[in-house]
């Protein structure tokens, strides 16, 4: 069987809802060519192994203020404030589950598919997503979102929250893997809830999916599900 990751199906949400990013060429690309991380990924993933890992993955540096987080191999600097605040945040979910993987198989005319995801943050009876992030936060793009439509349906859950830091001021040429001269600013949770009809919508999205890789011949680079 097949597979394919919440984060595909976004993209291809985009792709479907005329976002001006993400052509059909840029759909065929996410499918075909490997993944590639950059500053932006591993700033965020950085920022997310202190949540999950706490003090042991922070390594502080001989220049006052400044600490470092190790990413595959990258290091990525931060200062004082914003390791306090991924240490704040942690804080407050001391019995939460991190990097949980979730899937489901969805039936389709075109092709039976197993569906995934990896879930930062399962806490209680919520979902939770970090995100960091580089320019200012558009509601839009997380109220939209397939992501939690997708999460809240794989776990049976009924509220999930998209928890937002962004790091004001940040240019990838300029700065690279050190945000420890920039701020953080922290915006308010998104709070997204299950709806009547959601799973429907996930199941055509799914079906429309196949269709595509399906109709351009795609098929070929969809991994196998690992079972």
């Amino acid at each position: 069987m097949k597979r394919i990751s919440i984060t595909t199906l976004e993209t291809y949400r985009k792709f479907l809802a005329g976002d001006e990013w993400t052509t059909q060429q840029a759909m065929i690309e996410a499918l075909t060519a490997p993944f590639q991380g950059n500053a932006y990924t591993r700033i965020g993933s950085a920022f997310h192994a202190i949540v999950e890992q706490g003090e042991e993955v922070i390594e502080e540096l001989d220049e006052m203020g400044k600490f470092r987080v190790t990413v595959e191999g990258w290091p990525v600097i931060f200062n004082e404030a914003q390791v306090a605040m991924a240490l704040k945040y942690r804080s407050k979910l001391p019995y939460a589950f991190h990097e949980e993987w979730i899937g489901r198989e969805f039936k389709t005319p075109s092709m039976d598919i197993w569906v995934h995801g990896r879930v930062d943050v399962l806490h209680g009876t919520f979902v939770r997503d970090i995100k960091t992030k580089y320019s200012a936060v558009k509601y839009d793009d997380y109220a939209n979102s397939a992501q939690w439509k997708f999460y809240l349906d794989l776990t049976g859950l009924d509220t999930f929250y998209f928890d937002l830091f962004e790091f004001p001021g940040y240019k990838i040429d300029k700065h690279g893997y050190d945000v420890s001269s920039l701020g953080i600013r922290p915006y308010g949770a998104i709070e997204c809830i299950r709806y009547e009809g959601m799973e429907e919508e996930n199941k055509q999205l799914v079906c429309d999916f196949t269709d595509f890789v399906t109709k351009f011949n795609l098929t070929q680079y969809l991994k196998d599900r690992a079972f």
